[in-house]
């Protein structure tokens, strides 16, 4: 049975290592660790990070109006899926009202930007419903000869 070696020299001859193969292994060693550099991670992954408040706008909307534009895409959304074009054109005369309501106390810059951010609706769309209201006030002709705007 093989004895345990008691000292670093015992250790070299059980292994058949001479000092100076250890010192030449250990002055290597030392050059080595003094060339280490600190270990240097890679950066995190992206993790989207979800924003408490909304983007900033280039306007301003009071109570009243986040009432108007709430109220207005709830309509839209309605309009679109009725098949029935005489609900259509009652939606589409409210909707009307409503952006009117929105147009207010607004430039038109600042009108066109609110239509185009919350309702995705282009500027020709927007004055195309506003002229709707326009030629179709609320109890003027039969609904049944009026065409509603595409929606």
């Amino acid at each position: 049975m093989a004895r345990t070696p008691d000292s670093i020299s015992d250790l070299l001859e059980a292994c058949r290592v001479s000092r100076r193969d250890l010192d030449s292994a250990l002055e290597k060693l030392d050059a080595f660790s003094r060339n280490l550099r600190p270990l240097q991670f890679a950066p995190a992954p992206f993790v989207p990070t979800i924003v408490a408040e909304p983007p900033a706008t280039d306007y301003y909307l009071t109570e009243r109006d986040r009432e108007s534009v709430l109220a207005i895409q709830h309509l839209l959304a309605m309009a679109q899926a009725t098949d029935r074009p005489g609900t259509r054109i009652a939606l589409h005369r409210t909707i009307s009202t409503y952006l009117l309501r929105l147009r207010e106390n607004r430039d038109k810059y600042e009108w066109l930007a609110l239509v185009k951010h919350e309702f995705r609706l282009s500027k020709h769309r927007a004055y195309e419903m506003v002229a709707f209201w326009r030629n179709n006030p609320v109890g003027g002709s039969d609904a049944s000869t009026e065409k509603a705007p595409k929606g």
